[in-house]
């Protein structure tokens, strides 16, 4: 509601929607292991090698059964979990992210741009002295 232009397009009933979904996400992570934070395809996997498609189904029964959602609410998180990671990977393609972890103020640039001030840097040839030119006296 205090996001601007959005008054009165979000009623009562979304946010609470909202607040309950982000609520059972949190239950979801919590009931996560150690492992399965840091890594998240253990539980995602869904295609490649039938062991681990298993094995990730059978992470996936045992964190329904664990944080008390059904497997079905699990594989919507696995689903909204690799939807949002596509994005990201999108939204992030081409960018320096070298540049933000030296510096986490610095504005995000395009490799593009890095590339273009690094050639710029380049350019610039470091100063002689002098400028006398021909026959200057010494």
């Amino acid at each position: 509601k205090m996001i601007p232009g959005m008054a009165g397009k979000i009623t009562d009933e979304m946010l609470f929607e909202a607040e309950k979904r982000m609520k059972q996400t949190e239950i979801i992570v919590n009931a996560m292991t150690e492992e399965e934070r840091k890594n998240p395809d253990l539980i995602v996997r869904v295609g490649g090698k039938k062991e681990l498609v298993k094995e990730a189904t059978d992470r996936r029964v045992a964190l329904a059964k664990k944080s008390g959602v059904s497997v079905d609410e699990i594989d919507r998180f696995v689903i909204e979990f690799s939807n949002m990671r596509r994005m990201m990977v999108q939204q992030l393609k081409g960018m320096d992210l070298d540049s933000t972890a030296n510096d986490p103020n610095a504005p995000m640039i395009t490799m593009k741009e890095r590339l273009a001030q690094e050639k710029k840097a380049r350019k610039v040839k470091p100063s002689r002295g002098g400028g006398g030119g021909f026959g200057a006296s010494r």
